[in-house]
């Protein structure tokens, strides 16, 4: 889906868009539920619109936070996940949670 709010920072809304004679676009009526928003934009290409974006200042992505907790590992544990963590292109903290993440999901189904 190409979503001009998604790829330039500019909040559209709701809004249908038609293009005028020749010039960019400008907001005509509201969509009447999601599903009528995502059929305009995958016949629409965001790109059609791009003299009506403007850039978006002071735009935050905000993480999830994390919680840090300690492990006690055995040395040779430490050395064979530093090995596989390397294998994989990683630090072996990210390495370690991923393979946390997958033993919990695994488990919890």
């Amino acid at each position: 889906m190409n979503c001009p709010a998604a790829s330039s920072g500019v909040s559209v809304g709701r809004l249908i868009l038609e293009r005028p004679k020749g010039r960019g676009i400008r907001p005509q009526q509201r969509f009447k539920n999601l599903e009528e928003e995502r059929q305009f934009w995958d016949n629409h290409d965001s790109t059609d619109f791009l003299d009506d974006f403007e850039v978006a200042k002071d735009v935050v992505f905000v993480r999830p936070k994390k919680e840090v907790i300690s492990l006690r590992l055995d040395p040779k544990i430490v050395r064979k996940l530093r090995e596989l963590a390397d294998e994989e292109g990683l630090p072996p903290t990210t390495y370690a949670r991923m393979l946390i993440v997958k033993g919990i999901r695994e488990k919890a189904g």
